[in-house]
């Protein structure tokens, strides 16, 4: 992990705390985030601050996702249960501009490598609502495979929509990344 000092011309991943909040809402201002509904208006500093909090007490490792020297997006680790080393692995890059650009497969690509090498996991999990097929394709494209699917999982926008859970072993990273991980 770096400071927000280092290398500013390429992707970095920045531990997140409530610190952070200020700096993070102004980041996601006007985000086009159409599958979060809860984040449909702009957060301000306190929600941002709250939010960063419980996910902190929660365990849940969120980084800030920097490319040339600003936030483009955050990733994080949710639901970590160090006992079964598993953990829920989440990616959100707030402008279609930065999207364009890549961020989002590097920053998860970093995430992943975390993962499993400093933080001790050796399952990731990706849920997804089910009728997002291109999230689907681009989590397999890291390797994850389809596990299974829960119908009525979500509750978006008063409509019930299925979950497909896929699932990422170290194993499997390792194998397909030449044993680099």
């Amino acid at each position: 992990m770096q400071t927000r000092e280092q290398k500013t011309s390429e992707v970095i991943l920045v531990l997140a705390t409530p610190d952070d909040a200020k700096e993070l809402a102004e980041a996601m201002r006007g985000a086009e985030l159409k599958n979060f509904a809860q984040l449909q208006n702009d957060v301000t500093d306190e929600e941002e601050r709250a939010y960063l909090k419980r996910k902190q007490d929660e365990g849940s490792l969120i980084y800030l996702v920097m490319a040339n020297g600003r936030i483009v997006g955050t990733v994080g680790l949710h639901e970590v249960d160090m006992f079964m080393r598993i953990a829920r692995i989440g990616v959100t890059i707030f402008h279609s501009r930065d999207r364009h650009a890549h961020y989002g497969r590097i920053a998860m690509t970093k995430l992943i490598e975390l993962a499993f090498t400093v933080h001790g996991i050796e399952r990731l999990e990706a849920k997804v609502v089910a009728t997002n097929q291109k999230q689907i394709a681009w989590d397999e494209s890291f390797g994850f495979v389809r596990e299974g699917l829960a119908r009525g999982k979500y509750l978006i926008n008063e409509q019930r929509l299925d979950m497909v859970t896929l699932g990422l072993l170290k194993t499997d990273w390792l194998e397909k990344n030449g044993g680099n991980g």
